[in-house]
C-alpha cells in the first residue's frame, strides 16, 4: 500500500459518482466520453483520401465504449487492406496519428485479408477471436464489412479443436481462476474485497477489469465461438448475428439470451449477470478517473459499497459456472469439437 497514492472521495463529483444510486448516470457519462473519442478518430479517417477497399475497426475495451480516458489505455485500431494499398495508406495514418493523437493513445495493427486471419491478433500468440468479435467499425462500406464477417465465420468454423482449447485455457479458465481467487482473498492485485479497497495502475492492477469484467466477457465469447462451430446454420445466419451484435456487454447478455445462446440461464440469472457486470464496470471506470487525476500514479481507493460488490462477484461466479461449454457442444453436435 505504501507505494500507492491513496485517494479518498474529497472531490464532490467523485463522491457523487461513488454512490450506487448514481452508477447509471455515471456509466452513461463515461460511455458518452468513450463514444466521443471514437467519433473524433472516425471523423479524422473520413477526412483522409483513403481507398474504398480499406476497412478500419476498433477492438478491445474501446469497441465496448469502456475507455472514457484514452490516455490510460491505448485504443486498438485494426486496418484491413491488401498489400497493394497498404504502403500509401500507412503513410497517411502515420501522419494522422502523429499530428492528431498522442503517441501512446493508439495501437495500430495491419491485416491483409488474403493472408492474415481475423480470428488472431498480433498481440497474442494464440487464436483470439474476441479481438474481431467485439469490433466497432470506423471506416469502410457495408459490403466490405459483410465480406469480413463471412471470412471470420469461416475461420471459426474451420478452427482446429486445439486452437479453441488454447483460447479457453489462456483466456477463459485463467480469468475464472482470478475471479475465484479474488472472492477467496488470495488475489488482491486489483480488488481487496475483505479490506474494501481497489487498486489501479497501468499494468495488472486495474480494479475489477481482470477479476470480474474479463471473466464474464470471455465466457460469453467462448459461447458465441462454440455456437458458430457446432450449430447447423448457414454462414449468413451467423453473419447476421454478428452484424447486429451489441457492443455493450450488458446489452450483449440480453441479445444472447434472446437468441437462445444461454439455455442454462433463466431471466433472474440474466438480470444478476448484467448487474454484476455493470457494477464492476462502474468501479473500473471510477478507478480510471482516479488514476487520470493522479496523473499516472498507482492509485488505491475505498469501495463505498463493499457488500454489493461482494454480491456482484458471487453472482458472477455462480452464473458463469452454469455456462457449461462441454455440455453445450455435446448436446448440439459432435463431442470431438470440444
Amino acid at each position: 500500500m505504501a507505494s500507492y497514492c491513496k485517494v479518498v472521495s474529497s472531490n464532490p463529483s467523485l463522491s457523487a459518482h461513488a454512490r450506487a444510486s448514481s452508477g447509471a448516470s455515471y456509466a452513461s457519462f463515461s460511455t458518452s466520453l468513450a463514444k466521443g473519442g471514437l467519433s473524433s478518430i472516425q471523423q479524422a479517417l473520413y477526412d483522409l483520401d483513403l481507398p474504398e477497399s480499406l476497412s478500419v475497426f476498433t477492438a478491445g475495451s474501446a469497441s465496448k465504449f469502456e475507455i472514457p480516458f484514452p490516455e490510460l489505455e491505448p485504443i486498438s485500431l485494426v486496418f484491413v487492406c491488401d498489400g497493394s494499398t497498404r504502403k500509401a495508406t500507412q503513410k497517411k495514418i502515420h501522419h494522422l496519428a502523429s499530428s492528431h493523437f498522442p503517441a501512446a493513445s493508439l495501437h495500430v495493427e495491419w491485416k491483409d485479408p488474403n493472408s492474415d486471419p481475423l480470428s488472431r491478433s498480433h498481440r497474442v500468440q494464440t487464436a483470439f477471436p474476441s479481438h474481431f468479435l467485439h469490433r466497432q467499425r470506423l471506416f469502410g462500406c457495408s459490403k466490405n464489412q459483410d465480406r469480413l464477417l463471412f471470412q471470420f465465420v469461416r475461420e471459426i468454423q474451420e478452427m482446429p479443436g486445439k486452437e479453441r482449447q488454447k483460447f479457453r485455457k489462456s483466456f477463459v479458465k485463467n480469468h475464472l481462476k482470478q475471479l475465484a481467487a479474488t472472492i477467496e482473498g488470495k488475489d488482491i492485485r486489483g480488488v481487496d474485497l475483505k479490506k474494501g479497497m481497489m487498486f489501479y495502475d497501468s499494468k495488472k492492477r486495474q480494479a475489477t477489469k481482470y477479476s470480474l469484467l474479463l471473466p464474464i466477457q470471455y465466457v460469453l465469447d467462448l459461447r458465441i465461438i462454440d455456437a458458430i462451430r457446432v450449430l447447423s446454420h448457414w454462414p449468413k445466419d451467423y453473419v447476421s448475428f454478428l452484424k447486429f451484435m451489441p457492443n455493450k456487454i450488458s446489452e450483449l447478455i440480453d441479445y444472447m439470451f434472446a437468441e437462445r445462446l444461454l439455455p442454462e440461464l433463466d431471466k433472474q440469472d440474466i438480470q444478476d449477470l448484467k448487474q454484476a457486470y455493470e457494477f464492476g464496470l462502474f468501479y473500473n471506470q471510477i478507478g480510471q478517473e482516479f488514476y487520470a487525476i493522479s496523473k499516472g500514479k498507482k492509485t488505491a481507493f475505498p469501495i463505498t459499497d463493499d457488500r454489493r460488490l461482494q454480491q456482484a462477484y458471487a453472482n458472477a461466479q455462480r452464473i458463469l459456472s452454469k455456462i457449461d461449454s462441454s455440455q453445450y457442444c455435446r448436446s448440439n453436435r459432435s463431442p470431438k469439437l470440444y
